[in-house]
């Protein structure tokens, strides 16, 4: 199809051109606006932010769209609009407009579209008078928005009423929300805005007769309305409401909010948005059945109850909304309960958004051993679709596809697998013991949901087995959490095909976590942790399942290498994202992705494209016809002759070097070019090349030569005295650093990071000494760490109630992942208070210094670290300094 139209344009180039020209907007001299004439005969006059006091004269009778924003009129009089018998859209908005002459908009008779917004105009029938709006019975759309709002306003429902084709109202609240007796005449009005968003609105009460004259409404938007109380009869008129938005009135609540739903009860409400109608100080918010209890008699598809401080809601509530497609409760602050694991009663859901919570919402540590069932309170048998008081309503909007055997079969998995789920550590789902490390959680899931997302949610745990039950998830966001361990498996996860996990400070993945995810297209592992699991994946288990997948992205996970066949199983890749790591290398196998059409590399290490990985994408491109786009930009790329193949290379015609303009190199003389010329560049590249690889070939083995005898020479010369320094230099160690901070109340005055070997130096000699002498308070794990919480919250916990935390610095401590981890949340402790809490003690020499991790180097380079003496004469000094680095 592109090959076409590019033929097409080539063969009828002057056509083409010629029929756009004739296209183009024709200019028309109407200073000081702006007018132009389209391709179907109107008439564009731009006035807009011109500091206009009148209606330009200039402008052409036959104008069909007038802009008019932002100027200063103060009024309408009667011959200003009269000649524009064809103008369509009027846009008065932003003047100063105050007045309105009777036949200001007379001559208009054409008007579809009509903005007042943001003028000086008051509510009432002077402002407005009898027959302001007589010829526009065309008008569809009109925006009386943030205007001038007095105590004793009232919608102008007289001159409002000739408006007979008017679909869209927008206009400010006032006080008397009432529409009166002249809406009636207008059968066309679907849309109603009275948002404080868009203008002016200080309802405070909405009574029975508001809305008694607006039964055609399909659309009600009513949010930010300082709403207080709603009566019960408010919304009765309005049957056909379709969407009903009373967002943003803090001061209604849950209670009052049900109550005023009584009217909605036999309506044909489908969309219904209550954000933020609790007070942002209110605690235990609880949504109960007994507030949507009117819901049940609607359709309601799609519900928005975000920023509601929301922490429990009653599982009752979940019969009231079984007709829910959309739920989104972003925002919130759920807690845990055990109405979270009888959401799969909203058999009906299909989306769920549950994102940026105040804290987690799954027991996932709890200590409990069995549940009993009537905490639940599931009901025993399916309960009428309506609730007591709800009669039967005499029209009907829409089939609702719950049936009453679904839901049966629902409430029946509810009392029976959900109970043996959540006794964690009795059989998993394949019937075997384990260890309560191996937990098997049940969590049923609306059996029809499709997407969920739960990002920023806070969860923090380890993610081991879980039973999702039947479901229909395939887009699931878990990103931006604290699920820093991942081992599974996730059962009944096979018809997943979107995952989110990135930014979840993960430091493990285990192959059995996605065992079942086989329909897997776009995974994203961004930004955690994952480097030590993915370059130990030698065999290529943790993605072994994934044959579907398409779009994979591994950026920003500390990565140096990857194992050749890590990626074996992925043949169906087109898009491979592993930018922001550290790999300045290549060993991975891609020839078997065929359709591998993106390999983003950028923000590495790379100096040039390794050959191995030329190879790699050659073998791919054998047995295709297209092309291969790769990303290289801000990496540490040498254009010098070392590199001149790989320059080649990026000169085939089946490469695409993407950003290429943000793509640099450093010549041999240290200039940095952009490859932007890259077809110049290596051509200069390569005459330098020809007569310089000879040269510098000789010189540099002349000058190895000679260097090596001169070196030789020295050395065996001077033979004993270099010797002696560098013994001399061994036993120079660091004096004491003054720590910088400021004094606190911390629970421990240190805690002590070791491995379990070391365990004897910390509970006899430092206890002994450190504490019994010195009186010093020392958090040890073994001894001080809370029972029933996690490791990684104790390990935090402890390091934010100390002053200080101890390195006990021996081989062992540097083979401990969890030391590792200790010394990592120490770090990111410091760089987040400013204190500075690390102090180093290198208790036993380490043989091989290259293991000592880089935040521990770091302090032992630039910060405080003590060794350990070997002789007890200098112990007591030791001892010393170590009490004047905890209580500094």
């Amino acid at each position: 199809m592109i090959l076409s139209v590019i033929f097409a344009i080539l063969m009828f180039g002057e056509s083409t051109d010629q029929l756009h020209t004739e296209a183009l907007p024709q200019e028309i001299a109407c200073a000081p606006c702006n007018c132009t004439k389209t391709a179907d005969e109107d008439i564009h006059a731009d006035c807009s932010k011109k500091h206009l006091d009148t209606i330009p004269s200039s402008i052409p009778s036959g104008v069909t769209h007038l802009m008019m924003a932002n100027n200063a009129l103060t009024n309408l009089s009667a011959d200003d609009l009269h000649q524009f018998s064809q103008l369509r859209y009027l846009d008065l908005s932003k003047n100063k407009i105050h007045i309105l002459h009777a036949d200001g908009f007379k001559g208009a008779v054409a008007l579809l579209w009509l903005n007042l917004h943001g003028n000086q105009l008051t509510l009432n029938k002077t402002t407005y008078p009898k027959g302001l709006f007589q010829d526009q019975t065309k008008l569809g759309v009109l925006d009386l928005s943030r205007n001038t709002v007095v105590k004793k306003s009232s919608y102008p429902d007289e001159s409002l009423g000739n408006l007979v084709s008017l679909h869209t109202l927008v206009v400010d609240g006032i006080e008397n929300c009432t529409f009166g007796e002249g809406f009636a005449r207008l059968k066309n009005l679907t849309s109603l805005t009275i948002s404080g968003r868009r203008g002016y609105c200080s309802i405070y009460s909405l009574l029975n007769e508001s809305f008694i004259h607006t039964p055609h409404l399909r659309i009600l938007d009513i949010s930010k309305c300082k709403i207080t109380d709603i009566d019960v009869g408010s919304f009765s008129p309005l049957k056909h409401l379709d969407t009903l938005d009373i967002s943003e009135n803090e001061y209604l609540g849950f209670a009052k909010l049900g109550e005023s739903l009584y009217g909605l009860k036999c309506s044909c409400l489908r969309v219904l948005k209550i954000n933020r109608i609790m007070l942002w100080y209110d605690i235990g918010v609880q949504l109960t059945a007994h507030q949507l209890r009117y819901l049940t008699c609607m359709h309601v598809k799609e519900l928005y109850a975000d920023l509601n401080r929301i922490e429990v809601v009653e599982e009752k509530a979940y019969q009231q909304v079984n007709s829910v497609e959309v739920v989104s409760l972003n925002g919130n602050r759920l807690a845990s309960g055990a109405y979270l694991f009888a959401t799969n009663l909203l058999v009906n859901l299909r989306t769920l958004f549950v994102s940026d919570l105040y804290e987690s919402v799954l027991p996932i540590h709890s200590s409990a051993k069995t549940v009993d069932s009537e905490m639940f309170d599931f009901p025993k048998k399916h309960v009428s679709g309506r609730p007591e008081g709800c009669l039967p309503c005499p029209m009907s909007c829409s089939d609702d596809s719950l049936t009453r055997q679904t839901l049966d079969t629902v409430q029946r998995s509810n009392s029976n697998v959900l109970l043996n789920g959540i006794e964690w550590n009795i059989t998993s789902v394949d019937g075997r013991d384990r260890t309560n490390d191996q937990r098997v959680i049940t969590i049923l899931l609306p059996p029809n949901m499709t997407f969920a997302n739960s990002s920023n949610s806070q969860f923090n745990y380890d993610v081991f087995e879980i039973y999702f039950g039947k479901n229909r998830v395939q887009t699931l966001d878990l990103s931006r959490n604290m699920l820093t361990k991942w081992v599974g498996p996730i059962h009944e996860t096979q018809n997943l095909e979107f995952v989110d996990l990135s930014n979840n400070f993960c430091r493990s993945i285990k192959p059995t976590f996605l065992k079942y995810a086989s329909g897997l297209k776009i995974l994203n592992i961004s930004q955690n942790y994952l480097a030590e699991s993915l370059e130990n994946d030698t065999t290529g288990e943790i993605f072994i399942n994934q044959t579907n997948l398409e779009i994979f992205r591994i950026s920003n996970n500390v990565i140096h290498h990857l194992p050749p066949h890590i990626f074996a199983s992925l043949n169906k890749l087109k898009v491979l994202d592993l930018s922001w790591n550290m790999m300045n290398s290549w060993v991975v196998q891609i020839s078997q992705m065929s359709s591998l059409y993106l390999l983003d590399l950028s923000n590495n290490r790379f100096e040039g494209v390794p050959k191995g990985l030329r190879d790699e994408i050659d073998r791919i491109m054998m047995v295709r016809k297209d092309t291969f786009h790769i990303r290289l930009k801000g990496n540490s790329l040498k254009c010098t002759c070392d590199t001149l193949e790989d320059m080649w290379w990026m000169l085939e015609p089946y490469v695409v070097m993407e950003e290429v303009s943000d793509t640099q190199c450093t010549l041999s003389d240290g200039t940095i070019v952009s490859l932007d010329n890259l077809n110049n560049l290596v051509l200069e590249l390569h005459e330098r090349c020809k007569t310089v690889i000879p040269l510098i070939f000789g010189a540099t083995t002349g000058l190895i030569l000679f260097v090596s005898v001169l070196v030789g020479g020295i050395i065996y010369r001077y033979r004993w005295k270099l010797r002696y320094l560098y013994y001399t230099t061994r036993r120079k160690y660091r004096g004491y650093q003054r720590q910088l901070g400021e004094e606190d109340n911390f629970r421990y005055d240190a805690f002590v990071s070791y491995e379990y070997d070391d365990r004897e130096f910390v509970v006899q000699d430092m206890r002994n000494i450190l504490e019994q002498r010195f009186g010093l308070r020392l958090c040890i794990h073994q001894r001080d760490f809370m029972v029933g919480e996690p490791i990684t919250a104790n390990i935090v916990n402890a390091i934010q109630s100390s002053r200080k935390t101890i390195i006990l610095l021996t081989p062992s401590f540097l083979a401990s992942s969890w030391c590792d981890y200790e010394v990592h949340m120490a770090k990111l402790e410091s760089i987040h208070t400013g204190r500075d809490i690390l102090c180093v003690v290198w208790l036993i020499d380490i043989p091989d210094t290259s293991k000592i991790s880089r935040d521990v180097l770091d302090e032992i380079e630039h910060g405080t670290y003590i060794q350990y003496p070997a002789d007890e004469i200098d112990k007591e000094e030791f001892w010393q300094k170590m009490k004047a680095a905890i209580s500094f």
